[in-house]
């Protein structure tokens, strides 16, 4: 890992598709923040 400086949110799922996992990422994550990931289901969220 690298510090990046800011807040770490972390939850484990075993279901990753994007209509899973959308609804509790716009709850946690701001507007505008940067999602650093390996996963394509990210690729689609809103800025």
């Amino acid at each position: 890992m690298i510090a990046r400086g800011g807040q770490l949110f972390l939850r484990m799922s075993n279901n990753v598709q994007h209509r899973t996992i959308k609804p509790w990422i716009t709850q946690v994550i701001q507007g505008g923040s940067c999602i650093n990931t390996d996963y394509s289901s990210y690729a689609r969220l809103p800025e």
